[in-house]
């Protein structure tokens, strides 16, 4: 994940049992998180940052813009995709939205 540039790399994912992944986009700083088990639903980590600003990031190739509190640090996201790898489940300490 330390190699994501927001550039060149912009994703990468945890794949788990059957269709549940991870995936991290972005880069240099700035990442947005989501996970699905089911590929119906999926979540997203959020951070504390308020609404309503929005933040343009290169996830999977494509500028987007992005909601503020979608977009975590570096530690939020290595901690995210690290539970994940270890348990196959959502960090139960982070803040989750159904998207």
């Amino acid at each position: 994940m330390k190699r994501l540039d927001a550039k060149e790399y912009t994703t990468v994912t945890l794949c788990g049992d059957d269709d549940a992944h991870l995936a991290i986009g972005g880069g240099a700083g700035q990442y947005v998180v989501y996970a699905t088990y089911d590929n119906i639903k999926f979540w997203n980590l959020l951070s504390g940052a308020p609404s309503g600003t929005v933040i343009l990031l290169n996830v999977g190739g494509q500028e987007g813009n992005y909601q503020a509190r979608q977009v975590i640090p570096m530690d939020a996201a290595l901690h995210a995709a690290r539970v994940f790898f270890e348990t196959g489940q959502l960090d139960p300490e982070s803040i989750w939205e159904e998207a």
